[in-house]
């Protein structure tokens, strides 16, 4: 007998004990409802820790107990896709213990929210909403002086700086509307081979053989990131997941890259936008060059969906930036999250079973 132990942020959805005790009979299914905001069990509320003992999986958003009070724990299947709040904690190190993500239910939504963004930037709807606000009326030439010549799809250049799931999505929908994407990777994709993503993807969707992107760029040392950075990027699409080696990876430098290449071409300035981690873009380099004129900083503006910090004081100058986008980390947000938590919680749960490799299996000492 296996014991699967769900700690999660929402109710248990009508059904699931039933399915997944009909599919794999020799499980044990055991469903907690802990709220969001808990990171760890030391902060959890309503948790029996007696309930670890015998867990040989667990299924979680945040909530990892040490190793000593799950000792007969196997396989961990996250919820989110990302692992960063794991890397410090002890069970993280355990190489008898299989961490997969969900990496990959987030990419539909996600890619909607970027195209969102790009749209929103380049057809100057939010300039044209505080137009109507007041009730007024721009004509083309106003718009165009006061904001800049609108650009379509099938002149823009999406720079996409990680190339996971969510960069695929984003990739095809670009692509779709006629952009050209280039692709960023931490290590080389030279082979037909490296460049397929074994991941989770819902059928239709994503660029699972790689064969979208005009060019593949990858590398995380500076030369690497500044060559990628010097390819006349209209769109910066930051997708990478948050490492040692990726935080503050865009700083200064690298801005002052984007700075020096619109300012050769005369483009109308790159658009940054951040989905990953709000760590992977030195905040106040940031703040710092949005503030300048765009002839001068490079930058037509940047839409975030991450901060750093989460979330972000009041008080800080983001907020009132009039070429900044802010959301609260929402992009991921979906009807069909939970739906899709569930196809993958179950095809990692048969290939447990049957001792086969995990999807979306992390690689520990890469991060992620």
């Amino acid at each position: 007998m296996g014991h699967l132990l769900a700690i999660l942020p929402f109710p248990e959805p009508e059904g699931f004990r039933v399915t997944i005790q009909q599919k794999f009979p020799a499980l044990h299914v055991t469903w907690v409802h802990q709220p969001y905001g808990i990171t760890n069990w030391d902060t959890a509320n309503n948790i029996d820790e007696e309930l670890f003992k015998d867990a040989t999986i667990l299924t979680t958003l945040s909530v990892i107990p040490k190793p000593e009070q799950a000792p007969k724990l196997k396989f961990i299947q996250l919820l989110p896709a990302g692992v960063d709040h794991l890397l410090d904690e002890p069970i993280f190190k355990k190489d008898d213990i299989q961490i997969a993500t969900t990496s990959g239910i987030h990419a539909p939504q996600i890619a909607e929210w970027v195209v969102l963004q790009i749209l929103s930037f380049s057809h100057h709807a939010r300039y044209l909403a505080d137009s109507q606000s007041r009730g007024e009326w721009i004509s083309h030439s106003k718009l165009t002086e006061s904001q800049g010549p609108v650009r379509d799809m099938t002149i823009t250049r999406v720079g996409i700086l990680g190339y996971g799931s969510i960069g695929r999505q984003i990739a095809r929908v670009c692509c779709s509307m006629g952009s050209e994407v280039f692709a960023f990777t931490a290590s080389p994709r030279d082979t037909i081979e490296s460049r397929v993503d074994p991941g989770f993807c819902l059928p239709g969707t994503g660029d699972p053989e790689g064969l979208l992107p005009t060019k593949w760029f990858h590398g995380l040392h500076k030369a690497s990131v500044h060559q990628f950075l010097q390819q006349n990027l209209d769109v910066l699409v930051v997708c990478l997941p948050l490492t040692e080696k990726s935080t503050h990876l865009i700083g200064e430098e690298e801005l002052s890259v984007l700075a020096e290449q619109n300012r050769v071409r005369q483009g109308p300035g790159t658009l940054i936008i951040n989905i990953a981690r709000g760590q992977i873009i030195h905040q106040e380099a940031l703040i710092a060059t949005l503030k300048k004129p765009v002839e001068e900083s490079g930058l037509r503006g940047a839409a975030l969906d991450v901060t750093e910090p989460e979330p972000l004081p009041q008080d800080n100058e983001l907020w009132y930036l009039l070429n900044v986008v802010l959301h609260p980390h929402v992009s991921g947000l979906t009807t069909e999250h939970q739906n899709r938590y569930r196809a993958v919680l179950e095809e990692n749960l048969t290939r447990f079973m049957e001792g086969r490799e995990l999807m979306n299996l992390v690689e520990k000492k890469r991060g992620y």
